[in-house]
């Protein structure tokens, strides 16, 4: 596969979200890029999803392009700084979302 550094969102690999919940697209990350410890995805999650609790192995950051969601983490709700959220490693999440909501 070639490598690309500039991907369109239309050209994104692109897929369903865990429990039919949205759509990921991958415009990042090693297979595409060669990104090591790096990866950019535009999740559009549909009105009223709400996920169930999980970890993540890495850091992930979000900037929520639209929409409005609620984020816990160990139980605990998140604060969103500025539209943007830090998602610590190993750490439980949930999250809700409220209108068609892009991150």
């Amino acid at each position: 596969m070639e490598k690309k550094y500039v991907v369109p969102l239309k050209d994104a690999v692109t897929g369903v979200l865990h429990g039919g919940g949205g759509t990921f697209r991958i415009l990042i990350d090693q297979e595409s890029s060669g990104a090591k410890y790096f990866s950019c995805l535009v999740n559009t999650m549909n009105k009223g999803v709400k996920g169930s609790e999980h970890k993540h192995d890495v850091e992930h950051l979000w900037y929520i392009l639209s929409g409005r969601e609620r984020c816990t983490s160990e139980g605990r709700p998140m604060r969103s700084v500025r539209r943007w959220r830090f998602l610590r490693p190993q750490a439980n999440y949930t999250g809700s979302m409220w209108g068609l909501t892009r991150i």
